[in-house]
């Protein structure tokens, strides 16, 4: 009875460990106004985002996020396209300050990683921890640049021998002088050696922190990779790294060894086990048929290990000519229901292959227009609908809503035209609303909205993108005003006339 209840306890501590909020709280100087975002990666293959929490910044800089994590793990947060990754478990109170904004007065539409300072951060905590190793790493790399810049070893002692006259040029080779300066011996110092030695010395600096499963684990699979450069076992490897260890899909160190060991798991096989994969995927269309093809691999002996390997090599061969796309995407849909983890990575991975393809629909956003009010996609769906993403400070993309507005005045009465401004200052874009009054179609501001840019794979301005009448992207690249769109609003409007049911999907 003592012992159920010590174990009650134990897990009753651990529920309410898990159930505590995150709060981070921090100063933002120059993004006033603006909306600060935090993501969290579901997967590293599909890198799928979602929203835990968001908050305005204040007009003093100040903003506050509060979220519920069930366990410790990265966090991106994001503003206006500057992203800065840190790290959260639960119950965690963090105070950030994000560097000041750049006064420079070219403006760009890209994403900018930067590194945010904390205040009062514990030397112990996983912040600090994950920094210092990071820097580590990085000092490790920098001194061995040439064997890893160039590439050249091959994990063998004999790639040193080989190097000749060129081997003076690698850091693994050190020279020492004798009494006589003429004559050099020269010391090889084998590249596993080196690679050993710095893995034991980072393991016994850092294993008092080793509690934190997240940070050991965040240590383990960097230097794996490491382990992996310098010519280990293959098979040995998985036994170190993989063998009876539960898969991290959302752990980065983790799945950044896992894409490393797991290259070409699908391709580059014997000419046997090749015909068979390229016929379980291009005829079959069965993903567990492939995952049966690797049972007797010795470096994928455990199941979800191997299951999950398959998904990753799914995704890395979508675009090889050897197999066609369709095919894969049948596969990924093809997990069975029993396999949840895996089955939702499948289909996350499939939504990002398939990510404003043609056909693909796009989640209904809802956005601010120019009178300020909430404008919803799913209440304007009915009529094909022409998106152009701009910004008021683009030459480019001004005058790609000169020309959009010709095409109004003809095709606006069968197509929706819209221009979603991303600005970062929403005052820019009233200001810019005042200034145009002469362009008619209907004006969003999408500044704030990081997840449209997202799944708009919005990377640069202007963009454009073309929807049916149920939302399904049309064309995997959609024309600009001024790239020749008319050319296909012409087919649209025709396709129009002809069906009283209105358009389905459109092919150029």
């Amino acid at each position: 009875m003592h012992k159920f209840f010590l174990f009650l306890l134990c897990l009753l501590g651990e529920l309410f460990t898990l159930a505590q909020p995150v709060v981070i709280e921090g100063l933002a100087k120059g993004y006033e106004g603006r909306k600060i975002v935090a993501f969290q990666i579901e997967d590293y293959i599909s890198e799928k985002r979602s929203v835990i929490a968001s908050s305005d910044i204040a007009e003093n800089g100040l903003f506050s996020l509060e979220f519920k994590p069930t366990t410790t793990g990265a966090i991106i947060l994001s503003i206006s396209r500057t992203e800065a990754t840190i790290y959260a478990s639960p119950g965690a109170h963090y105070s950030i300050i994000f560097p000041i904004v750049s006064a420079g007065t070219v403006k760009k539409f890209d994403k900018t990683s930067v590194e945010v300072s904390f205040e009062g951060l514990d030397t112990h905590d996983i912040n600090a921890l994950i920094r210092s190793f990071n820097a580590d790493y990085a000092a490790f790399i920098a001194e061995h640049h040439y064997d890893f810049a160039a590439q050249e070893y091959h994990g063998s002692d004999a790639w040193l021998k080989s190097l000749g006259e060129k081997s003076n040029k690698t850091d693994l080779t050190k020279r020492a002088g004798n009494q006589d300066s003429s004559a050099v011996v020269t010391q090889v110092v084998p590249f596993r050696e080196v690679v050993t030695a710095f893995v034991a010395a980072t393991h016994q600096k850092y294993q008092a922190d080793y509690s934190n499963d997240f940070f050991q684990d965040y240590v383990k699979y960097s230097l794996g990779e490491l382990e992996l450069l310098s010519g280990m076992n293959r098979i040995a490897f998985y036994h170190d790294y993989f063998m009876s260890q539960k898969i991290q899909p959302a752990h980065p160190s983790y799945m950044s060894c896992f894409h490393a060991y797991y290259h070409h798991f699908l391709t580059q096989r014997k000419k046997e086990l090749q015909s068979a994969i390229i016929k379980a995927v291009n005829q079959e269309r069965d993903p567990m048929k492939i995952v049966s093809l690797f049972e007797g691999d010795s470096t994928c002996l455990g199941t979800e290990v191997r299951t999950l390997a398959v998904i990753k090599g799914l995704h890395d061969i979508y675009y090889d000519k050897t197999f066609t796309k369709y095919s894969v995407e049948k596969t990924l849909m093809n997990f069975p229901a029993a396999q949840t983890e895996l089955k939702t990575i499948s289909r996350h991975v499939l939504d990002e292959l398939r990510q404003c393809q043609e056909g693909w629909i796009l989640q209904d956003f809802t956005l601010p227009d120019e009178a300020g009010d909430k404008w919803h996609l799913a209440e304007h769906l009915g009529s094909p609908v022409y998106m152009v993403f701009f910004a008021s400070w683009s030459s480019s993309a001004l005058k790609e809503l000169q020309i959009m507005q010709n095409l109004y005045e003809k095709y606006g009465k069968q197509i929706l035209f819209v221009a979603i401004c991303m600005d970062d200052d929403y005052q820019a874009f009233k200001e810019y609303i005042v200034e145009h009054k002469d362009q008619k179609f209907t004006f969003l501001y999408g500044g704030g909205a990081p997840m449209l840019s997202y799944d708009c794979e919005v990377r640069s301005i202007p963009h454009a993108l073309m929807l049916d009448s149920e939302g399904k992207v049309m064309y995997a690249f959609t024309r600009k005003p001024s790239e020749g769109i008319q050319l296909d609003l012409e087919k649209i409007v025709a396709v129009m006339k002809q069906s009283t049911q209105g358009p389905k999907t459109w092919k150029q």
